[in-house]
This record gives C-alpha cells, structure tokens and sequence, in this order.
C-alpha cells in the first residue's frame, strides 16, 4: 500500500518534517523509501518498518547493502570527504580506509534497486527513487492510503530488506554504527554536535 501525508484533506509532496524526522513525498504525494537523490545530493529515506519508515536518516552512520554512509543532520549523505568525526567517505559517499571501500556482505539495511538501469550506477549497486513498501506502521501522521496486511509485501521492487533496528528509542543498533573490526584501525566514538 502507499502511505501519504494528508493535510487540510489534500496530498503534500515534497518535503515534510512532522516531528518525527523528515519524509519526502514525490509529485503525487506518495510517500518515498531508498535511495533519493535531489540537487545533486543523496539521501536515503528508511525502508525498515521500525515506526520511522520513509524517514531521512540524519545524525548517523548506516550500513545499507554492505557498505557504510553518513548523513548529517538534513539527512544529506557526506561524500567524497572526511566526516565530521573523521573517517574518509569516497565520492559514491562510501566508508573508506586508506582509499579502500569497506564492505561486508549483507550488512545492514538491504535494498532492491527500484528501476533497473535509473539512478546513480556505482559498484554495480543502483540507487534509484524509492518504490514504496508494504504495511506496517506508518509513524505519526501518515495515512495508509489503501489497506495494509501488515506484511511488509513490497511494490516497486523496493524492499524492507534486513537489518535491526532501535525503535526510536536513541539507542543504537549495528545499521546506525560504523564497524570496529578492521584489524589495524582505530575506530573514534562520534555524535554529530
């Protein structure tokens, strides 16, 4: 089912930041999850159905298809630049260590490209817009704009996928933290100020 933000009884697109966090509804007023990119800047609007699905993530790292990416607190993802807690991204906004990405197979949120052949080609993975995903909790304000099984079936070829999560509660889990398991690296506890 498609999830929409409804206000004054019409659809809002665009931008939305409801108190929870910020979601983005493309031109129809469908909610969007994945990958979404906007002015030459990536985002990655949450897929898990945690109770924030559809939200930017900002203020963390994420392992999402293996890899790690920060974002800041727009949600906007760091790349080809060191973090403001120090560690190297590449231009595809990649966690590297001395110029070598870091990829650990099936860590983290997984994703399913929506379009094959649209959006931004790196490393064989595509990014495209977000396909929208099944039931599930919309978090506040949203509306199921049809009915919901409560099962996580997926449209659009984008998919909930694996990964944990905190539930919100601040708490961290291992999609928000980058891994300290490289031998040979120290790692640096961060919080975006």
């Amino acid at each position: 089912s498609d999830w929409f933000y409804e206000q004054n009884g019409s659809k809002q697109t665009g931008w939305i930041n409801d108190g929870t966090g910020r979601y983005h509804f493309d031109e129809n007023g469908k909610l969007q999850t994945g990958w979404y990119q906007e002015n030459q800047i990536w985002y990655f609007l949450n897929t898990v159905h945690d109770g924030y699905y559809g939200r930017a993530l900002s203020n963390q790292w994420a392992w999402i298809d293996g890899y790690s990416y920060s974002f800041d607190a727009d949600g906007k993802m760091y790349a080809n630049c060191i973090t403001p807690d120090g560690y190297e991204v590449n231009a595809d906004g990649r966690w590297t260590v001395n110029g070598v990405v870091q990829f650990i197979e099936g860590k983290g949120i997984i994703t399913t490209a929506t379009t094959p052949g649209s959006g931004k080609v790196s490393g064989g993975i595509t990014r495209g817009g977000g396909g929208s995903g099944g039931g599930g909790g919309g978090g506040g304000s949203h509306s199921s704009g049809g009915s919901s099984s409560g099962g996580g079936s997926s449209s659009g070829g984008s998919g909930s996928g694996g990964g944990s999560s905190s539930g919100g509660d601040g708490s961290s889990d291992d999609t928000s933290t980058p891994l300290p398991e490289i031998e040979g690296v120290e790692f640096k506890p961060f919080r975006f100020q």
